[in-house]
């Protein structure tokens, strides 16, 4: 059993104002993955699908907007996604730093 998952075994990825890491945590949850994300321009709106996913705020100011309620995030704050719900975020600081815990989806082009 892995431990200790490393920055160099992880998935980059990139795409118009956010870039990250994909860490695969397969061996806690067949399809989990855990996200490091660093955010300058909105994320775009999404939908859960079968699973929460669960943001931890690590650095800056936000806002998420779940199912067209608004919420202000700060740094140590937790923010919970239910399944089957459409979102957005956005950096209210110069970058919002997160850290994602969710089902796999892998980030590639």
């Amino acid at each position: 059993m892995k431990y200790k998952l490393l920055k160099k075994d992880a998935e980059y990825f990139e795409r118009d104002g956010i870039f990250g890491y994909n860490y695969d945590i397969k061996l806690i949850e067949p399809s989990s993955s855990f996200v490091y994300a660093e955010l300058v321009k909105p994320h775009e709106k999404v939908k859960t699908i079968k699973h929460e996913r669960v943001y931890y705020i690590v650095q800056g100011r936000g806002e998420f907007i779940i199912n067209k309620r608004k919420f202000g995030v700060k740094k140590a704050d937790i923010i919970v996604v239910p399944p089957h719900t459409e979102y957005d975020y956005k950096p209210l600081t110069k970058k919002l730093k997160v850290l994602l815990f969710t089902e796999f989806r892998s980030y590639k082009k």
